[in-house]
């Protein structure tokens, strides 16, 4: 129990002090549990403690917070390898679905159209579809691969489209808008003076080495863009997590307006903690040891999908695959196989339907895609 004479936040509770000793990175019920490196189990314990007593504490100023703030920000550009000038024009959000939903919610406002590809983060149409008036133009991305195709969100440009919203590595395939994509993207947005948002949640996760386009580091005078990532993809520290945004200083005081209605600000524990942990990932060199990681799980995927009538995607980055399940779910969707491996084997995986956005104007989803899971 928590010394009642002692002062307020000096400590944990005896069950917090365990769990922060022997944590996990938390990837959701039916996943692994792996163990968290020795420098981030040093953090998680021995930084707790104060950052609950500043968090206490009555004699921060103003000026304390906003150099926590740009401290953060920065640490973050150093992790993703932008310029850390774009910390200047940051946002910290409770997580990236936050930063998601208040970045749509601020280009919205007014109506209009915005352009998605599909598959992509899941949430991306419910978001939109929460504004009433605002379309959702839906571009499918191509081959059996799902890459992206530049001209096809170039011809889905409406008169009223006020953003183009893209994820790389994307989720769920892991593919990566490569560096001639970006800049073609930029210059779509600039003449079509639309906004550029993209999630990049997986940036930071590359087993195969190849080169993940930072969307800040393409950035020119006139664009209106938006750069979204998060911890929680990159740090399972038992849903504990921050989202951040990066965009020009035109798209900023609309987002910061939006992000004030659904969020005073993120704590300055989160805040303390984060800042630790990004700085030593970096020291650690902890994305190079996630990557191989990754890298050695997906050829254990693919050697086992050789034995097994299953098909697994060859994503670009990121943790994740795609698995083709129609000839071992015996007709079963992939949500009702997804269930059967929670259920049966206490395996977890995600129905990779919800990926697929519905396609304008029929608003149905494409049911060949029913049969995918995401691991």
């Amino acid at each position: 129990m928590t010394d009642p004479t002692g002062p307020l936040g000096s400590r944990l509770t005896d069950d917090a002090q365990a769990i922060a000793r022997t944590a996990t990175i938390d990837l959701g019920l039916g996943y692994p549990q792996l163990a968290h490196p020795p420098w981030l189990r040093h953090l998680l314990v021995a930084g707790v403690d104060p950052a609950l007593a500043y968090s206490s504490s009555s004699s921060w100023s103003a000026a304390a917070d906003a150099a926590l703030d740009a401290a953060l920000l920065e640490a973050a550009c150093r992790c993703l390898g932008v310029d850390e000038h774009h910390a200047a024009n940051g946002l910290v959000t409770f997580s990236g679905s936050v930063a998601l939903d208040r970045v749509l919610a601020s280009q919205l406002g007014v109506g209009g159209s915005v352009v998605i590809t599909s598959p992509s983060v899941d949430m991306v149409s419910a978001m939109i579809s929460e504004h009433p008036g605002v379309q959702a133009v839906c571009v499918p991305t191509t081959g059996p691969g799902f890459h992206l195709d530049v001209d096809a969100v170039a011809a889905s440009l409406l008169a009223d489209t006020r953003s183009i919203v893209i994820t790389s590595p994307d989720n769920p395939s892991g593919n990566i808008v490569v560096a001639d994509q970006m800049h073609a993207l930029v210059t779509l947005a600039m003449e079509h003076d639309v906004t550029l948002v993209v999630d990049q949640c997986f940036a930071l996760i590359n087993p195969h080495g190849i080169d993940i386009p930072a969307l800040a580091e393409f950035a020119t005078p006139g664009l209106r863009w938006v750069m979204l990532w998060d911890t929680g993809k990159t740090f399972g520290l038992n849903h504990e997590k921050l989202g951040f945004v990066f965009c020009s200083p035109e798209v900023l005081p609309g987002i910061r307006e939006r992000l004030n209605v659904l969020q005073y600000d993120v704590s300055r524990r989160q805040k303390l903690l984060f800042r630790a942990v990004l700085d030593q990932a970096h020291a650690n060199r902890w994305f190079d040891e996630l990557s191989t990681t990754v890298a050695a799980n997906l050829e254990l995927v693919h050697q086992a999908s050789l034995d097994v009538p299953l098909v697994a995607s060859s994503p670009d980055a990121g943790s994740l695959t795609l698995l083709d399940v129609t000839e071992v779910a015996e007709g079963m969707t992939g949500s009702v196989f997804a269930g059967v491996l929670l259920a049966d084997k206490g395996v977890g995986v995600i129905r990779a339907a919800d990926f697929f956005h519905p396609l304008a104007p029929s608003g149905v989803r494409q049911p060949e895609h029913d049969h995918f899971v995401r691991v």
